[in-house]
């Protein structure tokens, strides 16, 4: 892909931007007075929205990339963006994409807090074997002006598949714990299963005209074979990537992840080499403990968290199930246990697997190894610091910009990182101690 000159200007929708270069180096403003504020070159990713004044002017929107280490800066242009929840969806050209990706998610979630969770868990997926998108910072300007740091991330798609050996063709179901999906309504009748819950519980992202057979039956296999160990092990080598969805499983454990056993998943069914299913993480905003709990109490999340039987800790064995989309237990947010509110039950899949006797032999020998090996202090203090020096000038920027004090917006932002660290360590300590009893 051919780069601009570093001296290279671009102007808009009466929007004047400084030399491309410089936008990496101190954010690019049509108003200069605060242009003062130095911010060292740590985020290569700058996506510029504009937006027209009138119906007559033409939106230009624009991406300038540059990747790690190198002085070439590429630009690409006429890119479709759509506004979603927090944020932005990006759609490169097909025939120019980014580093081999045609659509990007661009959000931040008010008060760093989610925004970090997720910058942080997608790496920590693929450090720990699971195959995920690429993702990172971006500065945001629309139309002139710099609006913040933005976290994006890939969306999973025919090329994410292809690029990492998967069945590009293959069948794709996200799931929707609401269980509000509801299938195309001209889906051939041929197509259509009795089973409205499956329909219900994921949406068909790939060749949804072909009906959810591959779903049901997958589905069905495991509710035959609940109460009999045996066929459950069985249905469970049979159906899954066993090794990649312990994988996933594991890594859900170790970043306290409680949204990931009933919710925030994609199933990718590859038709082609023996029909196996795995898992890919998405929607990580509740990982490493800065949402939805404290670090004390996320860090007691047990090892068999969404297993069937699974409940908090301290919990009475009589306490019974509560279902709600899918299967809340203890009440939800706020329910059973103080200090639990963020505790889901599992879904079908997580229950039968984790639940399983074998399965769970496995799974926890993975976790014992991830523990000793990558999940640790040592591996990811290095990660908390870059990430920390990265974007506390923008989160400084952040503030000038909302008339906030930027000095206590900082050192707001620096006690988050201070609380990863404890996380990681309350994890590992209670982790270890179940592992060993």
């Amino acid at each position: 892909m051919e780069g601009l000159s570093t001296n290279r200007m671009t102007t808009h929708n009466n929007a004047h931007f400084r030399p491309v270069a410089a936008c990496f180096d101190m954010l690019c403003f049509e108003d200069f007075r605060i242009h003062r504020l130095y911010l060292p070159l740590v985020i290569g990713f700058i996506l510029l929205i504009s937006q027209p004044l009138s119906a007559d002017k033409v939106v230009i929107n624009e991406i300038m990339y540059r990747a790690p280490d190198a002085k070439e800066i590429q630009f690409f242009d006429h890119i479709n963006i759509l506004p979603r929840k927090s944020g932005y969806k990006v759609r490169l050209n097909k025939d120019r994409p980014l580093n081999g990706m045609t659509t990007l998610n661009v959000l931040f979630e008010p008060g760093d807090a989610s925004t970090i969770n997720e910058m942080l868990a997608y790496p920590a997926y693929e450090l720990f074997g699971n195959t995920t998108v690429y993702s990172g910072a971006a500065r945001v300007l629309t139309n002139g002006k710099a609006v913040g740091y933005h976290l994006w991330f890939e969306q999973p798609n025919g090329r994410f598949f292809k690029r990492n050996g998967l069945n590009a063709d293959g069948n794709v179901y996200k799931v929707i714990w609401q269980q509000s999906n509801r299938p195309i309504p001209f889906t051939p009748e041929s197509k259509q299963t009795e089973r409205d819950d499956i329909e219900a519980r994921w949406e068909k992202v790939t060749h949804p005209h072909e009906g959810y057979d591959d779903l049901v039956n997958m589905i069905e296999s495991l509710e035959q074979a609940k109460g009999d160990d045996a066929a459950m092990w069985k249905a469970i080598e049979t159906h899954f990537d066993v090794e990649q969805v312990i994988n996933y499983y594991a890594t859900n454990l170790l970043l306290s992840h409680w949204d990931g056993y009933f919710n925030n998943y994609f199933l990718h069914h590859d038709t082609d080499k023996g029909g196996k299913w795995s898992m890919l993480p998405w929607d990580q905003d509740s990982t490493w403990s800065l949402r939805g709990g404290s670090p004390d109490s996320l860090s007691k999340m047990p090892l068999n968290y969404g297993g069937e039987g699974a409940r908090p800790p301290g919990a009475p064995e009589e306490s019974g199930e509560r279902s709600r989309f899918g299967g809340r237990g203890f009440g939800g947010f706020g329910g059973f246990g103080r200090g639990f509110g963020w505790w889901r039950d599992g879904d079908v899949i997580s229950k039968s697997l984790i639940g399983n006797p074998t399965f769970y032999g496995k799974y926890k020998a993975r976790i014992k190894s991830l523990l000793e090996n990558k999940f640790t202090l040592e591996v990811f203090e290095p990660v908390f610091d870059d990430l920390r020096k990265k974007l506390a000038p923008e989160v400084k920027l952040r503030a000038i910009l909302n008339e906030m004090d930027p000095d206590e917006e900082t050192q707001r932002f620096h006690e988050l990182f201070d609380t990863l660290s404890e996380h990681l360590n309350l994890r590992r300590k209670f982790l270890i101690s179940e592992i060993n009893q």
